[in-house]
């Protein structure tokens, strides 16, 4: 039996076959909520599946394979974090969560998952702890994100119906330093897309507020050899400089690593010149907080600029 204390009164202790009433009409009760994200929650239809399903991770838990923790508030269950089988030759393991909605918004899951990440990666020898959200669930997410894991990426994953579902990895390795506090959103390749692509039409519009508000509060922005700028504030100045003229940015190559939160990005821009060039992209918090640009003024289009300056 596995057992830890929550800050606030709540405990987690390893769920057993006699849970099973109250962990099915848990999960009866909001039948939507936990179908819509869960991959296991559909096999549960009664109090028997629920006790068949709960007996398997018991098995595990004595074979020292994986475990199914509830989360309880006093005698009520409010939730469950589950580590799936463990990997023998890797040392690895997945771990989930789940809760009711009333119990949302208190930190139970990040606090009991914290407590289980620990518990791996010490006790249970773990070297390596994986948790899998779908890339539109941003508050499962956000677990792993305050834990301090990094964002591997994203990958195609057999749902329920045998559709294929993209979904977000994040890890933590056994050797890696837990940040002090929650670093905010990280952005996956696709996410980092999306943002350029809100400049992008941010400064078509010259909506010069809109596009700032992607950067960070003390955001470095500059291009090293001609001018730098530091702070929000300064950054819209500069944008809003614009000499009248219409902005147009196009976005060529893209490649951005998500468990690091930096990009490359080759680019076309025309306003009050026309250049052509690279620019770093570091993210914190799902902001801007450096961005280097190396530009050349040229009035070729691309494809020509590329085709003329390629290195043989």
């Amino acid at each position: 039996m596995i057992e830890f204390e929550l800050a606030g009164g709540a405990r987690l202790r390893s769920l057993r076959a006699s849970d099973a009433p109250a962990m099915f009409a848990l999960i009866a009760s909001e039948r939507a909520h936990f179908d819509r994200w869960l991959r296991w929650s559909t096999r549960l239809n009664s109090p028997a599946d629920t006790a068949a399903f709960l007996a398997e991770f018991e098995a595990q838990e004595a074979r020292n394979e994986g475990y199914h923790l509830g989360i309880f508030e006093g005698e009520a269950l409010a939730g469950g974090v589950i580590c799936w089988p463990i990997h023998p030759r890797r040392r690895s393991a997945e771990i989930g969560y789940w809760l009711g909605t009333q119990y949302l918004g208190r930190g139970l899951v990040t606090r009991a998952s914290a407590l289980v990440v620990d518990h791996l990666l010490g006790a249970m020898n773990v070297h390596t702890v994986e948790i899998v959200c779908a890339v539109g669930n941003r508050s499962s997410r956000a677990v792993p994100e305050r834990l301090g894991f990094r964002l591997e990426g994203v990958r195609e994953s057999p749902w329920r119906d045998g559709s294929v579902v993209d979904q977000v990895v994040y890890t933590r390795h056994v050797t890696d330093r837990t940040p002090p506090r929650a670093q905010g959103p990280l952005l996956t390749d696709g996410e980092f897309r999306a943002l350029l692509d809100r400049l992008r039409d941010g400064w078509t519009r010259r909506d010069y507020a809109a596009v700032a508000a992607e950067f960070a509060e003390d955001v470095r922005y500059g291009d090293p050899t001609r001018y730098a700028f530091h702070g929000r504030a300064a950054l819209r100045a500069f944008f809003e400089d614009d000499e009248g003229r219409e902005q147009h940015v196009a976005w060529h190559n893209v490649v951005f690593d998500p468990a690091q939160q930096l990009g490359a990005v080759e680019y076309t821009y025309q306003g009050t010149h026309r250049y052509h060039g690279t620019v770093l992209v570091r993210l914190a918090g799902g902001l801007v907080t450096h961005w280097r640009e190396y530009q050349h003024v040229d009035d070729r289009e691309w494809e020509d600029f590329v085709r003329e300056t390629r290195f043989p």
